[in-house]
């Protein structure tokens, strides 16, 4: 977490080779996290860059996520922040969730630009052959499985979203 004005900018974070990311048999609920970054100070949190390496997985199995939690959640709260963010999943990315139950407003993957003014030239690409799938399970009560949200005045101007050939 970035508390301060214009802190955690021009930031990084790329996942090498093949790696994994897995909840199984788990129950997350009161607003649990499974990974978070989160912006809170104003023009805070511009040009970050989060890149899925190639055959990159994210999977839940045999797992609730309740009242409000996520699996991956991004959070921009000040004014102006979370501007010229890029999030790019690389080919056969895979994000899945098997035998799962998402309730109450939980989310597996989430991106929040609260802050006035946040949330400009956003970019998000998915690469070759990515998959997202939900198989045997329930999403129910305002939950979601993507979900953008741009919440503050003048928030959001310049969202790209590019899908490659086979997403």
């Amino acid at each position: 977490e970035w508390y301060g004005a214009y802190s955690g900018s021009n930031v990084t974070m790329k996942g090498g080779g093949e790696m994994e990311w897995a909840g199984v048999d788990c129950i997350l609920s009161g607003s649990s996290m499974f990974f978070v970054s989160e912006w809170v100070g104003a023009d805070s949190g511009s040009n970050v860059s989060i890149e899925f390496s190639d055959r990159s997985t994210w999977s839940l199995t045999r797992t609730h996520l309740l009242s409000g939690s996520m699996f991956f959640a991004s959070d921009w709260a000040g004014q102006n922040s979370g501007n010229s963010f890029h999030l790019h999943f690389s080919s056969h990315a895979q994000w899945w969730a098997d035998n799962c139950v998402m309730s109450d407003q939980s989310q597996l993957v989430v991106l929040n630009w609260a802050g006035q003014q946040s949330g400009w030239s956003v970019d998000i690409a998915f690469g070759t052959d990515s998959v997202w799938a939900v198989i045997d399970s329930a999403v129910v009560a305002q939950s979601g499985l993507f979900v953008l949200y741009w919440g503050g005045g003048q928030a959001g101007n310049d969202f790209n979203l590019q899908l490659f050939d086979r997403s």
